[in-house]
């Protein structure tokens, strides 16, 4: 009853117009999953909210997710994931898996250098910091062409980092 409630409220909060098997809620073209997994290092059972994207969620995809009972960070599979079925005891929810695409500019010119797509939990603050990459920048103005540089992501371009859909 718990997890069928949690997924009323993401309807309501998305003004989706349906819940389909008490899993799944339609949004456009994205889909709220709702799944069992099972934390990496603890072993303990959560349940996952994934707001998938077909066009940019598929069976490679890969989240780097938080567990919220040991708070251990370790990367899921959509594949490997368990559709969450009404079962007899409660388990925690961990944070919301978003899918967005961020992007980086260099540091010293502001050119867009590339837009990453990441499935994450973190709000900005948190995936700024983790979300480091080294690239190199090709604008023929800027004094670190052709250097790699160490660079956070900059923006976010498609997408929203708010816990609260």
């Amino acid at each position: 009853m718990v997890k069928r409630a949690a997924v009323d409220t993401i309807v309501r909060k998305t003004s989706t117009s349906h819940a389909v098997g008490g899993t799944k809620a339609r949004m456009g073209e994205c889909l709220v999953n709702q799944f069992i997994t099972r934390c990496a290092k603890c072993g303990e059972e959560f349940i996952l909210f994934w707001m998938m994207d077909r066009n940019r969620v598929g069976p490679e995809s890969v989240a780097n997710i938080t567990c919220p009972v040991c708070g251990m960070r370790f990367n899921q599979s959509p594949g490997d994931l368990v559709p969450c079925e009404p079962r007899g005891r409660e388990l925690l929810t961990g944070q919301p898996v978003r899918t967005v695409e961020v992007v980086y500019d260099c540091d010293h010119c502001g050119n867009e250098i590339f837009v990453s797509t990441v499935h994450t939990d973190l709000p900005w603050e948190d995936l700024s910091r983790e979300a480091k990459q080294v690239a190199v920048c090709h604008n023929a103005r800027c004094p670190q062409r052709g250097l790699p540089q160490e660079l956070s992501p900059t923006r976010v371009r498609l997408g929203a980092l708010n816990p609260c859909w």
